[in-house]
């Protein structure tokens, strides 16, 4: 075999593998049925953002039924186990939990904040029962979820956001998240 065959076979092989991975899960060896099952966290900011219902009936919420579909969680698990996966995806995949709005005020936000700053209290209540992290730190801003309520709570001194934010900051704070100075 001369150098300008396995080249051109070279070229065909990495091709296929490059065409395989761009065109879609099936041909890249990936189904919908695999776990976890990221597809189904497409659109999760918006589902959030809107406090979305699911009209199926699996959930209250359509980002609970998507987290679960997401973690591949089954009727037969016990409620820790079903956390256990739902955490397990959210811990593992949060670059694709990042939020953009023109009502939420961090580009790129992870999607903690973005529920924080709608007072979706019913997502946060989930995320804490899941524990899920509660310490990444976004790029864009470099804070914390309770780095971005004390500036929340500073920012508001006096007014009656102030009480309010302070209420997040302390669910959030028992429940362990803690400033970006303190995970060095």
């Amino acid at each position: 075999m001369n150098t300008p065959d396995l080249s051109n076979k070279i070229r065909v092989v990495l091709c296929v593998t490059i065409m395989a991975c761009l065109s879609g899960p099936a041909i890249a060896g990936v189904t919908p049925d695999m776990c976890p099952n990221l597809t189904k966290l497409k659109n999760i900011c918006l589902m959030v953002g809107g406090r979305m219902i699911d009209k199926e009936g699996k959930s209250k919420y359509l980002y609970q039924t998507r987290f679960a579909e997401a973690a591949c969680v089954s009727a037969n698990d016990t409620q820790e186990q079903a956390y256990s996966k739902i955490r397990y995806v959210w811990d593992n995949n949060e670059n694709l939990l990042k939020c953009t709005s023109g009502a939420f005020d961090v580009a790129r936000g992870g999607l903690l904040k973005y529920a924080f700053s709608g007072e979706f209290d019913d997502f946060i209540d989930d995320a804490i029962r899941w524990q899920v992290n509660l310490n990444s730190i976004d790029e864009s801003d470099q804070r914390t979820v309770l780095d971005y309520f004390t500036y929340y709570i500073d920012k508001n001194k006096g007014n009656a956001l102030e009480q309010r934010y302070r209420n997040y900051y302390d669910k959030l704070r028992s429940a362990g998240a803690k400033h970006r100075v303190e995970l060095k």
